[in-house]
């Protein structure tokens, strides 16, 4: 019962003016579901002829594909040939759960079991018209048509053949599909300016960075060693049998929580440790403006920097630099490291092994430059100014993409007259 409904809902979509008929797709066009020729046979493969899978689901029209077949496995019956003007349509992936891939056919090609071709009626239905509509039915298709499984989810056997559209008449189609096709290209056009625009922008950081610390300027700074600017030290990891020791309101840092900015700003962490850890632990209590370095953690953690906002301790994996502001300027220190996270990384890529880290003896070693202190505070308010301004514009063009990337819907939609299903 619960197929039938779903198949009901389908058929019952309505879009457009109410004296389009509505027409099943079995009757306007003619379906036909992928294959992979033999991998045991060498002759199927490498050929000249696109054999597409939902990997090639990047553009809305194909023309090529990652995988080639040859003319031998198209006549010896191992492969099916969409010809152009065929629209394609993913029915088996993960990425069904929630988008429907369709594409059109550009040229000659073949394609595999997870992909079926839907080859318009000539003189009934053009190509342009159904991929628009099939996209903007997507919601439908993905709520209703698809099954499930745990990995891996299909469109319903049979779903796509009695999946019922409006049909007007064959000019009407090409000047929806045209109109439709111009918009959607303009979005395009403002999405990659967009994207050029937002690159630029999360690029300011970084060259902020090198004009203060590769500048001119920074030539005549002094060197010190980490171990002759501050103390140092790193934390540990209390015994998770002792639930006495978790749970406190001492912050806990870990290296997952450094991501180039203050920390516990808002007073909190991910996990919290009681005075007792603290004493029977051996774990540090570190003030505020302390600098915590990840010295190792997974992806780009590693190098990693935070600036503590209160006081706390840390989990083995954080380097501890303890405020002196006789000395140095926290913040200004915090940048420098920023500056030098590739750096810092590549020293410990250099040193080989399965999963390079940094220690305490390196970071103890490790000599900085940095100007005289009135200077560094000077800096260091200036770089503050300028990064906070480069994440404002990175946020505002963030926003501005995300509003482009809704319109290709909303485009749809109103093409489409606000399609509505009825159950």
């Amino acid at each position: 019962m619960k197929g039938v409904a779903a198949r009901e809902r389908a058929e019952h979509i309505v879009v457009g003016p109410a004296e389009w008929p509505m027409v099943r797709l079995r009757d306007v066009a003619t379906f036909a579901h992928g294959s992979t020729p033999s991998k045991a046979n060498c002759g199927y493969w490498d050929g000249a002829v696109p054999w597409v899978s939902p990997k090639d689901f990047r553009a809305q029209r194909l023309a090529d594909a990652q995988d080639h077949i040859s003319e031998t496995a198209i006549e010896e019956g191992e492969a099916v040939v969409a010809t152009p003007g065929s629209v394609l349509v993913v029915v088996r992936s993960g990425i069904l759960k929630r988008r429907l891939p369709v594409a059109i056919a550009d040229v000659r090609l073949t394609f595999n079991q997870d992909v079926k071709s839907i080859r318009p009626v000539a003189g009934h239905l053009r190509a342009e018209y159904l991929a628009l509509m099939l996209r903007a039915a997507e919601p439908c298709v993905v709520q209703d048509g698809v099954k499930v499984g745990p990995t891996v989810h299909s469109i319903k056997s049979g779903y796509l053949e009695n999946f019922s559209i409006p049909l007007p008449p064959l000019a009407e189609q090409e000047r929806i599909a045209g109109r439709l096709t111009e918009q959607l290209a303009a979005v395009e056009r403002a999405r990659g300016a967009a994207q050029a625009r937002l690159a630029a922008a999360e690029a300011l950081p970084a060259a902020y960075l090198r004009e203060v610390f590769e500048g001119p300027q920074a030539s005549g700074w002094e060197a010190v060693t980490i171990r002759d600017l501050a103390e140092t030290c790193s934390g540990a990891t209390p015994p998770r049998g002792h639930k006495s020791y978790f749970g406190g309101d001492i912050p806990w840092v870990k290296t997952g929580e450094l991501q180039d900015g203050p920390v516990c700003a808002d007073g909190s962490t991910e996990e919290t440790v009681s005075p007792e850890a603290l004493r029977d632990c051996s774990l540090p209590l570190l003030p505020p403006g302390t600098l915590l370095i990840a010295m190792y953690g997974q992806g780009k953690t590693r190098g990693r920097t935070g600036l503590l906002m209160r006081e706390g301790t840390t989990n083995q994996a954080c380097f501890a630099i303890l405020p002196r502001p006789d000395m140095f300027d926290s913040g200004l220190l915090q940048y420098w490291f920023r500056a030098n996270y590739s750096r810092l990384r590549a020293l410990t890529e250099a040193r080989g092994g399965n999963q390079p880290n940094l220690n305490g003896v390196l970071l103890r070693e490790l000599e900085v430059t940095l100007p005289p202190l009135p200077a560094q505070r000077r800096i260091a308010a200036d770089l503050a100014a300028r990064l906070a301004g480069a994440e404002r514009l990175a946020e505002g063009i963030r926003a501005e993409l995300a509003a482009i990337e809704a319109l290709p819907a909303a485009l749809l939609r109103e093409a489409f007259g606000g399609s509505e299903v009825h159950e």
